[in-house]
């Protein structure tokens, strides 16, 4: 998405071409901006952004010290000295040698980079979910900064080199863990991470300035006054994340059938967000879209996802999302400009099954309650790829599994489908706003599990929306009477969709099992994965289309995700190295 490109290095060598180059790779919408923010002979710095997404002044410079911000900060009034603002505050504590205690006040979304021109000092710093994503990499004397992967291969100092060894992980897992990427000696920056360059002797170190351990656990909590609080923090951290800079800036909210989307609609209904659904005219999903839509008398759209050449269609998004996300999952990015076109900024309900819902507590029947995660409960999770993920990081110290789970697949699997949509619209995540975090998972997991608690606290704030109106995924509408017959629906219906897929029968808006099938993409399918040409086959023995390909069309077995996968890492690898598939336009070319 839109962010920083920098290369910082004392060898006076900087490309600047490159810079813009790489700057470019990362502008996709026409509501986009960029802007060259420093330049002299140890530090180049660009950065690309969404103006009406910019807080008051972006950038400062105080004796000597820079520093820019990409993102955005909620709760500055909070702490913020006296007549300065956010960034001025930041230099004075850097100073003063309390950044870290100031850091960790910080509720936001953001990246910074801070550059001490006396002391010859970089610093990057990533807020405290790290649900901002950049990249880092030394190399060459250099210090690189990227808000996307693909950056990199257009910078001087940068020497590129695929990390074959992590195919399997993605085949398997769909995503990447840790802070890994495809590129050697490229990272995803760690959430809530103070990185200190020493330029003048290349030299570079990361401290976090905040853990999961800061949360105290509460169990004196009875679950009904846990259900009040967190009606009351639900509605406030909605509330903070819908804030506009502009009222001509339009909110959106993308309405689903189920529960987050909904309780962040009856929160901001007032504020009139547009609400979008995708999928099937029939589906449940738009049904339910559509009631919630019509209580709130807001403006819907709705948005058909069937579309020819459905396959072909996902490629340009592999390339926004850097090969990183299985385009399995890519089912409406090829209409993301469309929606773009009737919202500014989207309100998304981000992991919110998760944080209230307790849906990452359990994997296969067996559940971790009130538990740190280890290395054994990593490896149950992830196999043999927990490896790149250390389970004992202390910035996973607390009672909890979800920290790792949220670290790991939330940033980068379900955060990864957010960046593609934020190319063209700027996400806001409610339900990783600070204090709501806290309170939740200060509680008992028991609390969580099963959505009980959330369940209680959406009827508390948004009864008319919850208790009239049935939900998608169980058919029935929630009260403080049917907590249990919702949730028994739900696993039912979670547990037969399971196996649908297995059987290779539709669970969704798509059917990719037989999509996969159909003559025209099969044939595209068998082309593109074919060994003897397929660019794949550089980097693994594993054969594709035997493995996965010619077992699925023999309905043997059910291969549609490792199939889109493999297909993902193909046409990413032709994107890097040939060039291939970049936009909607090579599309049509293509076909």
């Amino acid at each position: 998405m839109p962010g920083f490109v920098a290369i910082c290095t004392s060898r006076k060598e900087t490309s600047r071409q490159g810079v813009d180059q790489a700057l470019a790779s990362t502008i996709f919408s026409s509501k986009t901006s960029s802007q060259k923010l420093h330049d002299d002979a140890q530090l180049v710095i660009h950065k690309s952004f969404f103006d009406f997404m910019e807080i008051p002044k972006p950038s400062v410079t105080l004796s000597g010290v820079s520093a820019w911000i990409d993102g955005e900060i909620f709760n500055d009034h909070n702490f913020v000295e006296r007549d300065s603002d956010f960034l001025s505050t930041l230099i004075s504590n850097y100073e003063r040698g309390t950044l870290s205690q100031y850091l960790a006040k910080v509720d936001g979304v953001f990246i910074v980079v801070l550059y001490d021109s006396v002391k010859e000092i970089l610093l990057v710093i990533t807020d405290r979910f790290g649900l901002k994503p950049s990249y880092i990499s030394q190399q060459n004397g250099a210090l690189m900064l990227a808000a996307d992967l693909k950056c990199f291969t257009y910078l001087k100092h940068f020497s590129m080199k695929f990390r074959k060894e992590l195919i399997d992980c993605f085949i398997q897992l769909e995503h990447l863990i840790g802070s890994v990427t495809w590129f050697e000696g490229v990272d995803l920056l760690k959430p809530a991470s103070i990185y200190q360059y020493d330029i003048k002797n290349d030299r570079l170190s990361s401290a976090a300035y905040w853990t999961w351990g800061a949360i105290q656990y509460n169990s004196n909590i009875s679950l009904d006054d846990a259900a009040d609080q967190m009606a009351v923090l639900l509605e406030r951290a909605i509330q903070s994340r819908s804030k506009t800079t502009s009222p001509k800036v339009q909110l959106g909210v993308s309405l689903s059938g189920g529960l987050d989307s909904r309780a962040i609609m009856a929160s901001i209904h007032g504020k009139r967000p547009r609400a979008y659904t995708f999928g099937l005219p029939d589906s449940e999903d738009v049904i339910v879209a559509k009631l919630v839509s019509a209580k709130a008398n807001v403006e819907h759209h709705y948005y058909d996802i069937r579309t020819d050449h459905w396959l072909e269609r996902r490629f340009p998004s592999v390339w926004r999302t850097d090969g990183m996300e299985n385009m399995y999952h890519f089912h409406f990015s090829h209409i993301i400009e469309r929606i773009a076109d009737v919202i500014d900024v989207n309100v998304n309900g981000f992991l919110g099954d998760a944080v209230f819902g307790g849906s990452y507590l359990g994997k296969k029947r067996k559940r971790f309650l009130d538990t740190r995660v280890t290395p054994e409960i990593a490896r149950y999770y992830y196999g043999a790829h927990a490896q790149y993920a250390d389970a004992n990081d202390p910035y996973f110290d607390i009672q909890k599994t979800d920290p790792y789970l949220v670290y790991n697949r939330g940033r980068r699997f379900v955060n990864m489908g957010t960046e593609d949509n934020a190319k063209y619209i700027p996400q806001r995540l409610p339900f990783f706003e600070n204090t709501i975090i806290e309170f939740a998972y200060s509680l008992p997991d028991a609390y969580r599990a099963n959505s009980f608690v959330y369940s209680k606290a959406l009827v508390r704030a948004y009864g008319d929306y919850f208790t009239t109106i049935r939900n998608a995924s169980s058919g029935v509408p929630l009260s403080n009477d049917n907590v249990l017959k919702y949730t028994l629906i739900k696993k039912f219906n979670k547990v037969r969709d399971m196996v649908r897929y297995k059987l290779g029968m539709p669970v969704s808006y798509t059917d990719v099992y037989n999509w996969i099938k159909a003559p025209a993409s099969s044939k595209v399918i068998l082309s593109l994965l074919d060994p003897k040409h397929a660019l794949y086959s550089q980097f693994t023995e594993t054969n594709f289309v035997d493995k996965y390909v010619l077992p699925h069309l023999n309905r043997r077995m059910n291969y549609s995700k490792q199939i889109m996968g493999a297909i993902t890492l193909e046409i990413w690898l032709q994107e890097i190295m040939l060039g291939k598939y970049k936009t909607s336009g090579l599309i049509e070319k293509s076909l």
